[in-house]
């Protein structure tokens, strides 16, 4: 655990140790006029979240509305038991981020870090930010499903765990966190999405006590959960009053996903937010640099309109094909009818002439144009009539 100095005060004798600086907000706008030249405003969008959850004073008051084992928590505690600097929230994380081995897909996660509180609870955390979902589709190769990219993350987070000789009771419960800015699944209009290891059944022990007061190390296997935020979703549901105040959603956890998260958020009211929160205070020197999510919005909007002109162009394009092929198959169809108009005309006019040329009636006649277009004889009759 970091040593911290001792007291000072900021302002009218505000603790320097709540006198948060959330200095990777600086670093954000950093990154993103310096991504914005180098690689475009979609990496630039990309960095600037992925920096943000790199802060343990923005990822705690996230994580507090989302994990269970959180709730109450203070920032300044949150900080203590994930070892990053309780003043500005730095140094979050320090595990590996690349995760894998010569027998699996390798991995590079955003951020992962380890939560352990004095009550002897620890948690394994990842957290995952997509600005740019990709959803399956059967025809397109390069898509995939998140729900089992997410599963394969905790689940890998899970397994490299454990050291040579190490027992089982050390694995410590994992939640992988992704912050989608589409839908995780495009069909569903849910703000947060849960999966979780749970039995399958309330089992109790002989006596009748339920199996989840684990009297031994996880009796109940709660193990592994993963957590999907649909940031469009929040926005929705925090814009209407009916749905925020309806009782099918928590507030609280709407409200603070909304202000830390969505790129709608009125740059003034996210500053008096981050106050109200603990996040930074008033007179610190990063009080004019939290306007950060106001880059991440026009940068995700500007990517939206490009997104969606590209998507009307491909439709255009597919459209055309389309009909392209269409046409095609008619001309092919086309082109099939005048060739079997053309070999009946030449069964008939051969016919007609060898008739005449060696005295056959009629009835001879139309068998051969039978025989010739393998056809019965009545129609061979209809096309004698129609071509001699």
């Amino acid at each position: 655990m970091k040593k911290h100095a001792a007291k000072k005060t900021v302002g009218k004798n505000i603790p320097a140790a709540q006198a948060v600086n959330a200095v990777s907000h600086a670093a954000s706008i950093s990154s993103t006029e310096e991504y914005g030249k180098i690689s475009g405003r979609r990496r630039a969008a990309e960095t600037v979240i992925k920096e943000l959850v790199k802060n343990a004073r923005f990822t705690g008051a996230l994580l507090k509305v989302l994990l269970k084992e959180l709730e109450g928590e203070s920032l300044d505690d949150f900080c203590r038991n994930t070892g990053a600097d309780i003043v500005t929230g730095n140094s979050l994380g320090g595990l590996a981020t690349e995760v894998g081995s010569t027998y699996t897909k390798d991995i590079r996660l955003d951020l992962i870090f380890e939560h352990a509180s004095d009550k002897g609870l620890i948690l394994r955390i990842n957290e995952e930010a997509q600005t740019k979902q990709k959803s399956y589709q059967e025809r397109n190769l390069k898509s995939y499903s998140l729900t089992a990219r997410a599963v394969y993350y905790a689940s890998l987070a899970m397994a490299t765990q454990l050291q040579s000789g190490e027992e089982y009771h050390k694995i410590r419960k994992v939640y992988s966190i992704w912050l989608c800015y589409e839908r995780p699944i495009p069909e569903a209009g849910e703000p947060v999405i849960r999966y979780s290891l749970r039995m399958d059944k309330d089992y109790t022990y002989t006596d009748g006590t339920p199996l989840t007061d684990c009297r031994r190390k996880f009796d109940s296997g709660d193990l592994m959960e993963i957590v999907m935020v649909s940031v469009p979703d929040v926005e929705r549901i925090y814009s209407s009053e009916n749905l925020l105040h309806s009782g099918k959603y928590r507030e609280e956890m709407i409200t603070v996903l909304y202000y830390l998260l969505s790129e709608k958020t009125d740059s003034s009211k996210r500053t008096e937010f981050y106050y109200d929160r603990g996040i930074i205070v008033r007179g610190s020197e990063e009080e004019n640099k939290v306007t950060v999510m106001e880059e991440l919005r026009m940068i995700i909007e500007e990517e939206k309109m490009i997104t969606e002109e590209f998507r009307k162009r491909a439709e255009e394009s597919e459209r055309k094909a389309e009909e392209s092929e269409r046409r095609a198959k008619e001309s092919v169809k086309k082109a099939e009818e005048r060739a079997a108009e053309a070999e009946k005309q030449a069964a008939v006019y051969v016919t007609v002439n060898l008739g005449r040329k060696n005295g056959l009636d009629l009835e001879n006649q139309i068998s051969m144009i039978a025989e010739q277009l393998r056809v019965g004889q009545e129609e061979a009759r209809e096309i004698y009539r129609a071509y001699s």
